[in-house]
């Protein structure tokens, strides 16, 4: 065949330009060709009638370019997945385990292990309850998991949920677990491998492409509350740090009182002021408001709105004694020791620097 004329023809220049040859009409550049084509307006009235969005139009448009001239097309991203060390989220020696933070349900779980050991994606009851998901939705069958050492552990059923973590998004079976564990959800390699995720323990945070495009997903910072030290990976955080962190002040806006109201409660003041058990207070960080409650005889109990500052306070997660090993232990004894604290437990001693912090305030001052 014989080459047409390229002086003054411009079709020849855009052949030239998309890198094609008219003979046996092979492409070298398929991604040039793949870029027209997407601009011409039959490629785009074709993709919207087919619903494509931007993203699927241009890989739509590759998979007929490579097509024309003959060559496989990969779907697949080709760049590597590299993780460098501005990808560390905790710098140093750690043994951390990596969890996530996965929203189920619309709802937020801070951990999600990632664990490519696990071949299945594991939840508990106990987490079924928090997601309030209906027992309705677990099929149930009883499956033999294996875990660590052999043992086994049986799955009452399976569920699907929609799962979000980052960009990641798709519809998740988890294995139903009866027994307690410290992960909310557990993923296994089915999940990394269904999403392409490389999760690299170390820099506590995972990566993948979705949709061409390369996300890092940094590891959950703070997968244990204060409250939750006595959880086996909970040793791995800092917690006593955290719970040493001095909350914000919270200040409660005053309340009118009826005349009657206020005037109990200045009598009440008047009394614990003589008693000495209360004194006033100039510029406090934290206020409370008096709660007054009338009690059966009439007259106006007055109490304070600690609540703010209970939930500001780490909590003492110390079981209490089990009253029936209590009683059994008494057994056999011949005297016995009772402390009767229902008229002194205001006589227990307060930390000087936390006593400022129960400040409340009532219509003649801050107390």
């Amino acid at each position: 065949m014989i080459p047409a004329e390229t002086n003054g023809n411009p079709r020849k220049k855009d052949e030239e330009a998309c890198g094609v040859t008219i003979e046996g009409c092979a492409f070298t550049n398929t991604y040039g060709v793949a870029s027209k084509f997407a601009g011409t307006v039959l490629a785009q009235q074709f993709f919207d009638s087919l619903g494509f969005s931007k993203d699927q139009s241009r890989e739509a448009s590759k998979a007929i370019a490579a097509i024309a001239a003959g060559k496989p097309f990969d779907s697949l991203h080709k760049e590597a997945i590299v993780f460098t060390y501005e990808d560390i989220c905790y710098p140093g020696e750690h043994l951390r385990p990596l969890y996530l933070t996965a929203h189920i349900n619309k709802i937020p779980s801070k951990r999600a292990f990632v664990d490519g050991g696990a071949s299945l994606n594991l939840i508990s009851t106990y987490t079924l309850d928090l997601l309030e998901v209906q027992k309705s939705a677990v099929k149930m069958r009883n499956t033999t998991v294996k875990v660590f050492r052999g043992h086994t552990h049986t799955a009452i059923g399976i569920v699907h949920l929609v799962m979000k973590i980052g960009h990641i998004r798709g519809l998740t079976p988890f294995y139903v677990l009866e027994d307690e564990t410290t992960f909310h959800v557990l993923l296994g390699r089915g999940w990394l491998l269904n999403h392409k995720v490389v999760a690299p323990t170390y820099y506590q945070c995972i990566k993948t492409n979705v949709g061409g495009i390369q996300f890092r997903i940094p590891s959950t910072s703070h997968p244990f509350d204060p409250e939750e030290a006595y959880k086996a990976d909970a040793v791995f955080y800092d917690l006593a740090k955290e719970a040493n962190e001095i909350p914000e002040p919270i200040e409660k806006r005053s309340i009118e009182f009826p005349k009657a109201t206020a005037i109990a409660i200045n009598e009440e003041v008047e009394r614990l002021l003589k008693s000495k058990f209360i004194r006033p207070i100039q510029h406090p960080a934290w206020l409370a408001n008096i709660v007054p409650v009338v009690k059966k005889n009439g007259k106006i109990r007055c109490c304070v709105d600690y609540r703010d500052l209970s939930r500001s306070c780490p909590k003492d997660d110390f079981p209490l004694p089990n009253i029936d090993l209590t009683l059994d232990a008494t057994g056999g004894k011949t005297r016995f020791s009772f402390m009767d604290g229902f008229n002194g437990y205001n006589k227990i001693n307060m930390a000087k620097e936390d006593a400022k912090k129960t400040a409340f305030q009532t219509p003649y001052g801050n107390f």
